[in-house]
């Protein structure tokens, strides 16, 4: 069956009444099913008007037909709203999920974000810290670069100092044992009336360490010695009177000197430990 003139009227009609629709800022969806309903009814009308003009035989037909064009748009728009909320419910629970992730997601960033920035700042701090930490300990390197210098110069004075001190030690020590051996030597020589007499006086006599007077006594014991004995004193009392003095000066001279090389040793021993101690402190 061809369409009828007037229903080709109406699917124009409902045409331009959707495209109407749409130009008036009506939604698509809006504009579908207002069309789909216009078609329905005329439709249904024209349906309609074909079964009044129809013959008696087919009315059984027509009356057997429960469901008209009408209720097959309505079912099909019910199916339509069934499975647009459905999506609409999907899509719901969907971006809820989606949003819940993006809640996570933000507050995750927020708080690494603020722990960074913490970070950040203390970083700087530490390096500011790190920085003023580096000048003063360059400070207190120059310092002690400089005390080190100092200390190096101060052994090598000291080292220096100790080396010469031993030289005069070990000089004045011989000097001293020199003269206590010539002092007991003379005395004994003096005692035994040995021929040797002249040359350990004379000996003894050149000592630099001998004092003037000591040295007095023994040029005139010497003298005497020679002959030089003043007259009328008989030459073995003469011996005996000169001899006894210079023992005893001899004697004397011999403990002086003893004296002399216990203080110098005394020193030494002092001069050595300071010398230690002086050098452990440098070193230290």
């Amino acid at each position: 069956l061809k369409p009828s003139g007037r229903r080709l009227q109406s699917h124009s009609s409902t045409k331009l009444r959707s495209e109407r629709a749409v130009r008036e800022g009506m939604s698509p969806l809006m504009a579908i099913v207002k069309a789909v309903l216009f078609l329905a009814a005329a439709a249904d009308a024209s349906e309609r008007s074909a079964g009044a003009m129809a013959s008696q035989h087919h009315a059984g037909f027509w009356h057997e037909a429960q469901v008209t064009p009408l209720q097959k748009v309505i079912e099909m728009l019910s199916d339509m709203k069934a499975k647009g909320q459905k999506e609409k419910h999907e899509e719901e629970v969907e971006f809820s999920e989606f949003h819940e992730w993006c809640d996570g997601v933000r507050a995750s960033r927020t708080k690494s974000i603020e722990e960074a920035g913490a970070q950040i700042v203390q970083l700087e701090a530490d390096i500011q810290k790190a920085k003023s930490d580096a000048e003063t300990l360059g400070a207190e390197v120059a310092d002690l670069e400089a005390s080190v210098d100092k200390a190096k110069a101060e052994a090598e004075s000291a080292t220096g100092l100790r080396r010469k001190e031993s030289a005069d030690y070990t000089a004045e020590h011989q000097d001293l044992s020199e003269s206590i051996d010539a002092c007991g030597r003379a005395g004994q020589v003096l005692k035994t009336r040995s021929p040797d007499v002249p040359q350990s006086l004379a000996q003894l006599r050149d000592s630099p360490r001998l004092p003037e007077r000591a040295k007095a006594v023994l040029t005139s014991f010497l003298a005497m010695r020679e002959g030089d004995v003043a007259p009328g004193v008989p030459e073995a009392n003469a011996y005996e009177f000169q001899s006894g003095g210079v023992v005893a000066v001899l004697e004397k001279l011999g403990l002086d000197f003893k004296d002399q090389l216990l203080a110098l040793q005394k020193a030494e021993i002092s001069a050595k430990a300071n010398y230690q101690v002086l050098m452990q402190q440098l070193t230290d």
